[in-house]
């Protein structure tokens, strides 16, 4: 991949110049298809995982359902239908084949297939013990089918639930690979960068001061870019892991139905988040940066949508009064972004002594509308630390989950816009973030 040039290099600058900018292109655009693919491989095992509940919450639907044909239509019981239950057995089955089928399409774990095996044959057991339930010509037939499939499904639970867990930790290991295989990318290009710099560069040198700036700050953005894929993704797949662990732990259908809604919410800003990567590496060199009109209700909506385990697990409580300014002129990526790292910073740095509570409103000025993100969380000591609050790996709690990231982020894409950001702040008592957006037309 290295470029050997002749040590005229006057004649050749142009050359080189295209060699180096190629070379650092080609890495960002490396690093961004294996960002997409493990994104991929976290969608496809956010399928599984989910599947896999719905089994457990399908094998505990039947045994309600055959409890109902042995006790009959009673006050205490729940009517079902015999068409219902073939049908949950059904659905039973449809999921149970399509674990299996993606078990070996995808990454083919032996440990899961060797339990999909036993479950097929519970599966099977049951089925047949369904069909004996619904042709019963006794009571003790019907008790004994019954007892049966009791004695099946709590089997078949455990076994659900450890396919689950070790489907969870498949993914964990694969997002843990994602970043390795990141950091890897990123020092394979530090190493062919700076083997540009002697190589072609560095004889060079009546032009090595006018561009040393830029290839530093090139440097730079690489090194960050690691780091800001980390904390970008930590976001979603935070929240599925709540959501996950709240569907397990419901009964109610109307519950889970709500649940699974909320997952592809998540999901689908997973998918996006590749493009949040890309133009935030981006945000100081791109030149026109695209805008439109934005109803911050909306925005605010989905960024809840996406922070649902966190605000269900905190039991936060947001309120927003957007009537001044209802809507802003702006980039649609940075909007979003600036809100989803401003609310899930109230949330993480919230005090455990009482519920966290997140106002936002807006003020209309002149030439610019201003964005207010208050909380009552444990607040920043800004009399020590106000020169490094957004700055980049700068924490100042003891919080297992910073990363110093967030803030970084909001600062580059306020100010690539010509607004502003700054804090207010009381330790103990909350925090004020008031973002000012220079006022644009679409």
């Amino acid at each position: 991949m290295f470029s050997i040039i002749p040590m005229n290099f006057t004649k050749h600058l142009k050359t080189s110049y295209t060699v180096f900018t190629i070379t650092i292109t080609g890495m960002i655009i490396l690093i961004a298809v294996t960002l997409a693919y493990f994104i991929s491989l976290q969608q496809e095992d956010a399928i599984l995982i989910n599947k896999s509940g719905r089994q457990r919450m399908l094998s505990q639907r039947i045994t309600k359902q055959v409890l109902y044909n042995l006790l009959g239509n009673t006050e205490d019981s729940t009517p079902y239908s015999n068409d219902m239950l073939l049908k949950s057995v059904h659905e039973l089955q449809e999921a149970q084949q399509f674990l299996s089928q993606k078990n070996k399409t995808n990454d083919h774990l032996k440990k899961v297939d060797s339990v999909l095996q036993i479950t097929n044959l519970q599966i099977e057991e049951i089925s047949k013990a369904v069909d004996r339930i619904l042709s019963a010509d006794s009571k003790f037939q019907l008790k004994s089918q019954v007892a049966l499939i009791i004695s099946i499904e709590g089997k078949f639970l455990d076994h659900m639930e450890q396919i689950t867990f070790w489907l969870q930790k498949e993914s964990e290991r694969k997002n843990e690979l994602a970043m390795l295989i990141c950091y890897v990318l990123t020092g394979i290009a530090l190493i062919i960068i700076m083997a540009e710099f002697f190589l072609v560069l560095l004889p060079a040198q009546r032009h090595l001061r006018d561009k040393n700036e830029s290839l530093s700050a090139a440097n730079k953005q690489l090194s960050d870019y690691a780091q800001i894929t980390a904390h970008n993704l930590r976001a979603p797949i935070g929240n599925l892991i709540f959501l996950s662990n709240f569907y397990k732990d419901t009964d109610s259908e109307e519950e889970k139905s709500e649940l699974f809604q909320k997952f592809d919410t998540v999901i689908q800003y997973l998918d996006e988040t590749v493009n949040v990567l890309l133009t935030g590496i981006k945000t100081k060199t791109e030149e026109q940066i695209p805008t439109q009109k934005l109803i911050f209700e909306k925005v605010l909506g989905q960024t809840k949508d996406l922070l649902v385990g966190e605000i269900l697990d905190q039991k936060a409580i947001i309120t927003a009064n957007f009537s001044d300014a209802p809507f802003v002129v702006y980039n649609k990526v940075y909007l979003e972004s600036i809100m989803l790292n401003l609310l899930s910073n109230a949330l993480k740095y919230s005090d455990a002594k009482r519920t966290p509570e997140i106002h936002l409103r807006t003020e209309n000025e002149k030439n610019a509308i201003k964005l207010y993100v208050q909380d009552n969380g444990l607040g920043i000591d800004l009399k020590r630390q106000a020169q490094r609050v957004f700055g980049l790996h700068q924490t100042f709690l003891r919080n297992k989950n910073s990363k110093g990231i967030g803030l970084f982020i909001v600062k580059n894409q306020v100010e690539s816009l010509g607004g502003s950001i700054e804090v207010h702040s009381i330790p103990n008592k909350g925090s004020t973030f008031i973002v000012t957006f220079k006022k644009q037309t679409a």
